[in-house]
C-alpha cells in the first residue's frame, strides 16, 4: 500500500482561506475503498478523521480542513502589553496524517503519509491574492512584511494612542530588535530607540511564530528600552519611524512613518481598532464629525389603576394602570474620518467596515462594536471624486438595562 500527496497548502496558509489537500493511493481498486485524513492540531487532545472516496475519473482523494482548523484559532489583543507578544491563539501547527481504509469489512491503514508541521493563521485573503500567494510574503523574516495593508505613513495625534505590527517570525533573529527613529519639524533625526524581542528564536520555540510589537505613542512611551531612555515620544518629535531590524542592526524590514498631526483641534480622534484581514489588529482615528445616538426598546404590561381598600376601591393618581417592565437602549456611533484622497487608504478601511472584531478605545478600555454599515465603496478614483469623507456607524455589542417601573 502506498499514498502519496499531490497538492498540500504552503508551509504557512491563511485558515480562512482553502486549506486543500489531494492524496492518490495504489489501492483505489480494492472494494469500499476509502481515503482516511487524522488532522493531528498542536495543543488539541486526540485527532479529527475524515474520509472520502476516490475521483471515479482520477483515483485522487481530496481533503480541506479549513474548518476544522479555524474551530482552534481565533485571535490575540491587549492594549495593556507593550513591546513585543506573543500571539499564541492567532495560529496553530497541525499535521495531517494519510491513510486509507478498504475491504469486504472496510480495514483502516492510517498514518501511511504525513505533512509534516505545517501552520494555519487566522487570515482571509482574497481569491486574487491566492491565485499568486507565497508565503514568504507575510514572513519578515524571508523577505516579506508584516501583517496590515495600513498605508506605511500616518498621522497621530493623541499620546494614549495604541497601534500594532502583526508578523510571522520564521527565520530565528530576524526581528531581534524594534528600531524607533524620531524626527523634529525640520527632518532632523532627535533619537534612535531599541526595544528587544525576547520571543525571536522562531525556529526551536514553536510559541514564537507569530508576534506583534506596540508601535503607537503610548506602546513606544511605556515600552522597556535595550536602547535610548524615556520617553521616547516627546513635544519635540513631529515624526517617528519604526521597522524590525536584526541582531547585528541591519536587514531592516518595511518601514512606517507616523507624523503628527498638527491640525487637530478640540476634541481626540475616535480610535477605532479592527481585525484586519491578514489576522493582526489596525487602529483608524476618525477625526471629524462624531455623535452617539440611542435606540430603546420597552416592554409593558397592563394593571388595574387601583386596588380593594376593604369593600371600597381605592385609586390613587399615582398607581399606573401600564407599568413598564423592561428598558434597554442600543447605542450607535456615527463616525466621519477627515477627508481622503488616497485610493489604498479607502482599500484598508474597507476592512474595518467588513471586520467581524472592532472595538472603540476610549483611551482606558477596549469597547466591543458591531459595524452597522452593510454597504460602502469599495474604491473611488481620484479623476471622479479628488476628495471624500468615509462614514461608519457603529453598534455597542453590549445593551444597557434599567430598572422595572
Amino acid at each position: 500500500m502506498a499514498i502519496n500527496i499531490t497538492h498540500e497548502p504552503q508551509e504557512w496558509t491563511p485558515v480562512y482561506n482553502e486549506m486543500r489537500f489531494v492524496v492518490g493511493s495504489t489501492n483505489t481498486t480494492q472494494p469500499n475503498f476509502r481515503y482516511v485524513a487524522d488532522v493531528y492540531i498542536s495543543g488539541v487532545a486526540g485527532y479529527t478523521r475524515l474520509t472520502c472516496d476516490s475521483n471515479v475519473i482520477t483515483g485522487y482523494g481530496t481533503f480541506d480542513i479549513s474548518s476544522i482548523v479555524q474551530a482552534h484559532i481565533s485571535h490575540d489583543l491587549d492594549h495593556t502589553l507593550y513591546g513585543f507578544q506573543r500571539c499564541t491563539n492567532s495560529y496553530k501547527p497541525y499535521i495531517v496524517r494519510f491513510g486509507e481504509q478498504y475491504g469486504t469489512n472496510p480495514v483502516v491503514y492510517p498514518n501511511l503519509k504525513d505533512t509534516g508541521t505545517k501552520y494555519a493563521w487566522n487570515a482571509s485573503l482574497d481569491p486574487v491574492v491566492l491565485e499568486t500567494y507565497d508565503y514568504q510574503d507575510y514572513t519578515v523574516g524571508l523577505g516579506g512584511t508584516f501583517l496590515t495593508h495600513q498605508p506605511e505613513r500616518q498621522k497621530f495625534v493623541s499620546d494614549t494612542e495604541n497601534r500594532w505590527l502583526y508578523f510571522i517570525n520564521d527565520v530565528s533573529g530576524s526581528a531581534y530588535y524594534l528600531r524607533c527613529t524620531t524626527y523634529d519639524s525640520a527632518g532632523n533625526t532627535l533619537g534612535t530607540y531599541l526595544v528587544e524581542n525576547p520571543y525571536q528564536a522562531s525556529s526551536s520555540i514553536t510559541q514564537d511564530k507569530l508576534i506583534r510589537v506596540g508601535v503607537g505613542v503610548e506602546d513606544l512611551n511605556n515600552a522597556t528600552l535595550a536602547s535610548g531612555s524615556q520617553p521616547v515620544i516627546t513635544s519635540s518629535v513631529q515624526s517617528y519611524k519604526v521597522e524590525t531590524i536584526n541582531y547585528a542592526l541591519n536587514n531592516p524590514s518595511t518601514s512606517y512613518y507616523f507624523d503628527r498631526d498638527c491640525t487637530a483641534r478640540g476634541q481626540a480622534p475616535v480610535e477605532i481598532v479592527f481585525l484586519n484581514e491578514l489576522g493582526g489588529f489596525d487602529m483608524y482615528g476618525y477625526k471629524y464629525r462624531r455623535d452617539i445616538t440611542a435606540t430603546l426598546e420597552r416592554e409593558y404590561v397592563e394593571k388595574n389603576n387601583g386596588y380593594l381598600d376593604g369593600n371600597s376601591w381605592n385609586q390613587d393618581r399615582v398607581n399606573r394602570g401600564q407599568r413598564q417592565v423592561y428598558t434597554s437602549a442600543t447605542d450607535t456611533l456615527n463616525c466621519t474620518s477627515e477627508l481622503i484622497g488616497e485610493d489604498n487608504l479607502t482599500l484598508w478601511l474597507k476592512e474595518l467596515i467588513e471586520s467581524p472584531e472592532v472595538y472603540y478605545h476610549n483611551g482606558a478600555y477596549l469597547i466591543p462594536l458591531v459595524v452597522v454599515d452593510s454597504n460602502y465603496h469599495k474604491l473611488r478614483y481620484k479623476v471622479w471624486d479628488m476628495m471624500w469623507e468615509f462614514k461608519t456607524s457603529f453598534r455597542f455589542a453590549n445593551k444597557r438595562k434599567r430598572q422595572q417601573g
